[in-house]
């Protein structure tokens, strides 16, 4: 499966907020493609995955008329999509790579927790879930009592406090492919802490 966004090399990301925070409180994974800015993956079957690629706007311009990610429908449908993560003061859920968000999209909040998964294969995977919160702060007793706990165990009870925020433009369709459903996201817009902003545009395949 080829992905071509343009003359500059794109990257599998999780997060561009290294440029932003302090070392040691964003988490960073890239995986840098070959010069053309194409990049191929080999997913296995009856598996969920998701694949960001970091762009920019000529780029998602390019993944807009591409072929590829054609369908029936002409226009892309959009919503603004603004996101805090948190973490202790200290960083403890990050050095875990667990991550806390509070997600706000057509007047919902919704708060996440991702954390890693090994395979036994080897492989590394993240396990994530999401529960509705009435605010833009996160409240980690809504999880269920073990996670809760161990939330409570990995902060020793210390405030969580927002590291940066994203606020984008989502704009989303399902391809079908090999007989798997596709959503193809394309996002623009910053990334953000204290007075400080960076441009995001990033293409996302789950």
């Amino acid at each position: 499966m080829e992905l071509n966004l343009g003359g500059r090399p794109c990257s599998a990301i999780i997060f561009k907020a290294d440029e932003l925070c302090r070392e040691g409180h964003a988490p960073v994974m890239r995986q840098d493609v070959d010069e053309r800015g194409l990049v191929e993956f080999a997913l296995p079957t009856s598996r969920e995955a998701e694949i960001k690629f970091e762009t920019d706007a000529s780029g998602l311009k390019l993944a807009r008329r591409s072929e590829m990610l054609a369908t029936a429908a002409a226009r892309w449908p959009g919503r603004t999509v603004r996101t805090a993560y948190f973490d202790t003061q200290a960083g403890d859920l990050w050095r875990r790579r667990i991550i806390l968000r509070v997600n706000r999209a057509r007047r919902r909040h919704v708060m996440g927790l991702k954390w890693p998964l090994r395979q036994p294969q080897g492989s590394a995977s993240a396990g994530e879930f999401e529960i509705p919160v009435p605010g833009d702060e996160p409240d980690i007793a809504l999880f269920d009592d073990a996670t809760s706990a161990e939330l409570h165990r990995i902060t020793e009870g210390q405030k969580l406090e927002r590291q940066f925020e994203t606020q984008f433009m989502r704009r989303s369709r399902t391809l079908e492919f090999s007989h798997s459903l596709i959503e193809v996201a394309l996002d623009e817009g910053f990334v953000a802490t204290g007075d400080r902003r960076l441009p995001l545009a990033e293409v996302e395949l789950a």
